[in-house]
């Protein structure tokens, strides 16, 4: 399968890291990826310094446009107020 968008609801707060890592390798591979930044992961299993690595690299704007690799990260937006869907 290949999804060039993936749209983070409000319930994505808490994503995993092999969820994260994940959605990093989908964005530098070209994806985009609209929502807010997630705040933890619910695993007290994960490292937590990677997690934070990557959350960082992918939204480094709170608000706007984040590249990484061939992809972008929309940080603030939700489909519904952003692109009138």
């Amino acid at each position: 399968m290949s999804y060039r968008l993936l749209a983070l609801d409000p319930n994505c707060k808490y994503l995993t890291l092999p969820v994260i890592r994940k959605i990093s390798a989908m964005v530098k591979a070209g994806a985009i990826v609209v929502g807010e930044k997630p705040v933890d992961t619910p695993s007290l299993s994960d490292d937590q310094k990677e997690f934070k690595n990557i959350i960082n690299e992918l939204w480094a704007n709170e608000k706007g446009e984040n590249k990484t690799g061939n992809g972008k990260v929309y940080a603030g937006y939700s489909m519904r107020k952003s692109w009138n869907f």
